[in-house]
Parts: C-alpha cells; sequence; structure tokens
C-alpha cells in the first residue's frame, strides 16, 4: 500500500513516479523531515475534483498546502502535501514524519511556560536563589550588564548587575533626598529544561532520556535583553492661561479657575510664571491650592491711576500630596484686570517621585510583581530551540507513543534489530574517509572580538588554532552563545556583553556559591573543547575510522517495509547505520533504491 490520505480525499501512489529521501540527523546540524522530490499526477477526472479550487483561474484565495497522514507499505505518518504547480498536470512535494517535532513551529512565547505571582519579588527571589532545577524553573543570578546609560538621570545609581544581591539581601530601589536611586532590576532567567520539558508537554508529550541527565545542561539559564520592569513616567503637566480663557467676570474684574489633574499621590515641583494684572483701586490675587491648602498666593491693590499694570512672579516649590485615597488635583485661581491679551499664567507640575499606597516613597524604576518565563525567551521557534539543544550535546530525537525521547547519539548507535539486507547487494562504491574532518563552534558574535573558540578534528587528532579547513570539512554550528564569567564592582558572574532579540545566551548556575552570592558558576562545561571532548569525541573517531559504502538495488515496496535512515542493516557480511537513504519508485509499488552507510566494527 503506497498513498496519501486526507480528510476528503485520497491519492494512490502505488504507480506514480516518485522519488522519496530520508536523511539520518545524526550526519547533520539540523532535525530532517522525509521528503519527496517534486512528483506529478495526470489531470484525471478525479483529480480536478479533488482539486477543482486550485485549477479554477478565478479563486483568490486558493489552498494549496494540506495536512495528510502518508502510508508506505503499513507504516502512516503526519505529512505536509503541497501543490507545487500546474500545467499539463498537476506537480506536488510531499514531507513526512512530522510525528517526530511535535510544537517544532510554535514560538517560545506560546509554549505555556511558568508564570508565578510575586508581589515581592525581592522576598520570592529569596527563596529561589538557593535551589536549581527541577526543584524550580527560573532563577535570579546575577549578571553583568552594559546595556543601561548611567549617564542618564534616571540611571545614575545603577550598579550595572541584575539580580544583585549583597549581605543576603537584593539591593532594592529607593528615595533618598529626594532623588530616585535606582540601583537594581530584578530579572528571572528560566532554565533550558523548563522550556524543553514545557513545549513537549504543551503538544502532549513526556520528555525522556539522556537529556534530564545531563550536569551542564540541568544548571543552564536562558538570558534575554528584556526590559522586565516598569518605568513610572514622569509627570509634566503644562499649564497655560490666557486673558481668554476667563470663567466669568463682574464689571472690569476677569476670573480665572483652571483645575490640574495628578495621576497618582507624589512629591510634585511647579515652576514657572503668574502674572496679575492689577486694576485701579481693586484687589486682585492669583493662588495655588490643593486640598483646600494654599500651595502659593499673591495679591496686588492697585494705589495709582491706572489698570493693567502686570505683576510678574517667577514662581519654584515643591510639595506633598495627601495619602488618602482621594482625588489629587490642584487648583489655579485668580481675579483681576480683564485683559483679552494677557498671559495670565505659564507653569508646569513635574512629578520628582510618586508614592504608594501605605504613603512611601517609590523609585521611578518598578520591579515586576510577577514571574512570565512567556516574556523572557529569545524571538525563535521551539524547533529552533530544540536543534541548538541537538547540537550543544550531540543528541537524537525519537518518538516512542506520547513520548519523547533525547538521547546521545553514540548510544544509538548499535545491532539491535538490523534489517539484513544481504539479497540486495550489489557492487558498492567505498570511502575510507581518510580526507574527513570537522569543525565544531558556536553562533557568530556581534563583535567578532567575543567570538568563541571552535574545535576542529580530523584523522590527526583535534585542534582548536592552527587548522585549514576545506571542502572535506563537516561544520557544526551550535546556534548559541555563552556567556562568559567577569569581574565588576567586587563580583564574579557572567557577562553579558551582547544582546540580539533571537539568539540563545546562556549561563550556568547550581545555587548560592561558597559565599552565599548568587553568581553563575564557571561556564567551562558549556564551551569548548570541553563539549566536543565530552559529547563528540567518540562520534568524530566511529566517523572518521569507519569505511562509507553506497549502493543501489532494486525491489518491492515489501522489502522496505519499516526500514528508515535510522535503521541498521546488515550487508556485505558487515552491519551499517545509515547516513541516507533514497526510493525511486519506478514501477508499481517497485523502487530503485540508494544506500548511504557508515560499517560499524
Amino acid at each position: 500500500m503506497h498513498k496519501i490520505i486526507h480528510e476528503s480525499f485520497e491519492l494512490d501512489l502505488s504507480n506514480t513516479s516518485i522519488s522519496l529521501t530520508d536523511e539520518n540527523s545524526w550526519f547533520t546540524d539540523t532535525f530532517n523531515t522525509k521528503y519527496s522530490f517534486p512528483f506529478s499526477m495526470e489531470l484525471t477526472d478525479e483529480i480536478k475534483l479533488i482539486f477543482e479550487d486550485v485549477l479554477d483561474y478565478r479563486s483568490k484565495e486558493t489552498i494549496t498546502e494540506y495536512e495528510v497522514i502518508y502510508v508506505f507499505n503499513d507504516i502512516m505518518e503526519k505529512g505536509i502535501l503541497r501543490v507545487e504547480g500546474i500545467v499539463d498536470s498537476i506537480s506536488f512535494q510531499l514531507k513526512y514524519g512530522l510525528d517526530n517535532f511535535p510544537n517544532f513551529n510554535k514560538k517560545l512565547n506560546q509554549l505555556g511556560l511558568a508564570v508565578v505571582p510575586a508581589p515581592d519579588i525581592y522576598a520570592h527571589a529569596k527563596t529561589i536563589i538557593s535551589q536549581t532545577w527541577p526543584a524550580v524553573n527560573y532563577n535570579f543570578p546575577q549578571i553583568q550588564i552594559d546595556k543601561i546609560d548611567i549617564t542618564n538621570e534616571m540611571w545614575t545609581y545603577f550598579e550595572r548587575i541584575l539580580n544583585n544581591y549583597v549581605a543576603g539581601d537584593f539591593i532594592t530601589n529607593t528615595v533618598e533626598d529626594d532623588i530616585p536611586h535606582n540601583k537594581n532590576i530584578m530579572q528571572p532567567l528560566p532554565y533550558f529544561l523548563h522550556i524543553m520539558t514545557q513545549g513537549f508537554a504543551d503538544a502532549g508529550y513526556e520528555l525522556k532520556g539522556d537529556v534530564l541527565e545531563i550536569p551542564s545542561l540541568k544548571k543552564k539559564l536562558l538570558y534575554v535583553d528584556a526590559e522586565y520592569y516598569k518605568i513610572l513616567d514622569q509627570t509634566n503637566i503644562s499649564t497655560n492661561v490666557l486673558g481668554t480663557d476667563l470663567v466669568s467676570s463682574y464689571g472690569r474684574v476677569a476670573v480665572f479657575s483652571e483645575v490640574i489633574t495628578l495621576p497618582q499621590g507624589g512629591r510634585y515641583n511647579i515652576t514657572g510664571n503668574i502674572n496679575i494684572y492689577g486694576l485701579w483701586k481693586t484687589g486682585c490675587w492669583a493662588r495655588l491650592k490643593y486640598r483646600g491648602r494654599t500651595l502659593w498666593q499673591a495679591s496686588k491693590y492697585e494705589r495709582k491711576r491706572h489698570s493693567g499694570y502686570i505683576y510678574s512672579y517667577d514662581i519654584d516649590f515643591t510639595f506633598d500630596t495627601i495619602n488618602d485615597g482621594g482625588d489629587h488635583e490642584v487648583i489655579f485661581e485668580s481675579h483681576q484686570y480683564k485683559d483679552d491679551d494677557s498671559i495670565i499664567a505659564d507653569f508646569h507640575t513635574t512629578s520628582q517621585y510618586y508614592y504608594n499606597d501605605v504613603g512611601i516613597a517609590t523609585p521611578n524604576i518598578i520591579q515586576n510583581d510577577v514571574v512570565d518565563l512567556n516574556r523572557l525567551v529569545p524571538d525563535m521557534t521551539f524547533g529552533t530551540f530544540i536543534t541548538a539543544i541537538k547540537n550543544w550535546y550531540n543528541l537524537d530525537i525519537v518518538p516512542k507513543g506520547k513520548e519523547i525521547w533525547m538521547n546521545f547519539i553514540e548510544t544509538e548507535i548499535n545491532y539491535d534489530g538490523a534489517f539484513d539486507m544481504s539479497e540486495f547487494q550489489t557492487k558498492p562504491e567505498r570511502d575510507y574517509n581518510k580526507d574527513l574532518s570537522f569543525l565544531l563552534k558556536f553562533a557568530n558574535p556581534s563583535d567578532e572580538k567575543n567570538k568563541h573558540e571552535a574545535f576542529y578534528f580530523n584523522s590527526d587528532g583535534y585542534s582548536a588554532s592552527g587548522y585549514v579547513t576545506d571542502d572535506q570539512t563537516q561544520e557544526i554550528t551550535i546556534e548559541a552563545f555563552p556567556f562568559l564569567n567577569a569581574f565588576y564592582n567586587g563580583v564574579w558572574t557572567a557577562h553579558a556583553i551582547e544582546s540580539e532579540p533571537n539568539k540563545i545566551y546562556a549561563v550556568l548556575y547550581e545555587g548560592l556559591d561558597s559565599s552565599d552570592l548568587n553568581t553563575t558558576s564557571d561556564p567551562a562545561p558549556m564551551l569548548l573543547p570541553e563539549v566536543a571532548e565530552t559529547f563528540y569525541k567518540k562520534w568524530f573517531d566511529f566517523r572518521l575510522n569507519s569505511i562509507n559504502f553506497k549502493w543501489n538495488f532494486t525491489c518491492y515496496i515489501e522489502s522496505l517495509n519499516g526500514l528508515s535512515s535510522k535503521s541498521s542493516i546488515f550487508s556485505y557480511g558487515r552491519y551499517f547505520i545509515l547516513k541516507f537513504l533514497n526510493k525511486n519508485q519506478i514501477s508499481k509499488n517497485k523502487f530503485d533504491v540508494e544506500v548511504d552507510g557508515y560499517t560499524l566494527k
């Protein structure tokens, strides 16, 4: 049986000329879906009926991708069938094996990561920093950052460290001598393994395998450059009162009244200018008041035999609101000579700081009252994230029912369940891999001077310098950037030397250090060459010391049942693991098969 099943149609592929490719992700730095090269089907009446919307020239919103089940003999796999084009026939491409990659197209911030209320983030963080995953899903290590401009008045007192912790307490932001001292930003960092386990759980799968027991991965936290705090916008209300803004008048006297509404309680400063236009033998005045309390006032009784003389007052004073839950309004009032061309007042009301609900002055940088890890991940898909972990630790991914197993590739290399393909032996092409080499490296930095050491491996051994790559060098890129530790302000901890919104940044943290500080651990276990020596050396040795066999044979579909690029096979009196498997259907259920395999000792 060879067909494609959709909820509203079926396509029989048993007589279709189709080429199916299955690449083993052990040999690449990506997870590969299985796929077909474009294949065509005649425009029979049945096909025309199924794809009538695609064929109709007038269609404006044409569906060209279909979620399907691909059936190869008795193996059924989820896939995507895409219409490629139409001329005298209709052309398709098939991707299948999507069951292997649940949630891979979903963004990290859509995975339903942990959200925890934290009314007092400082107290909450103190309960977390002595623990590690899996007891907690996030942590609060000290991270040095350069992104804050401390020449900005708001950040004058910032100490360039996130989650700044001294003598058993997190440094708090305060108001001192009427000046906000914004010294610290509290930002939780999610554990990699929380993101991984939750990402699969969100799709209904449980993560299992070696991946859960890697010591450095259990300590690994993800950093993003997020504004994980609230800036209380400074109030700056401009008040302009002109002679035409009077609310009433009597005789030659104009009455002015203007209400300035303050957003919340706090300390405010009013600066500017207020004018009184005098009127002969009449008392003229102006004042500012709050809750019936006079903040400023002036009056003038004009004794000279003229009117309209201007008495100008520069004002500059500070006042505090009353913290009782009521409204906060400053009222400007004035009675003075009526003159439409006059400028009565021009002043600004500016906040210095605000009060909280119990009347305590608060700085203008407010910490979050919730831990929301969905806001603290890079802009990327779950698949991109998992691929970086695969390449970091040389892992495989295999679904088993509702479990996702991620084990080391080298532990998956065995003879178990090998397919005996001896009857299909033809003359093979052999390559002894003596010119093969590998280069393992991290993502390129924003600044070349921050580049991490790479690891080069060939038949002569490995090197971190002095090597030369060529067209036989296979590059494996770990699309991530670990931060190194640096010393600043008496603290040795990770330094966030760069930040891009779609990049993975990592630090290691294993709880409070020997000085009871929340500093990050030595990053060496997640760097090269230690990663290469621990997780890649055996695999590279195998690749260089095995023999690469390539051969072709012809068989019917039944002989290929269950065979995939992850299979081990027996042929030529030897066992092989496969790098590549290509199946070309040449007649009804008959295939020309191309195999690319490496010998097992």
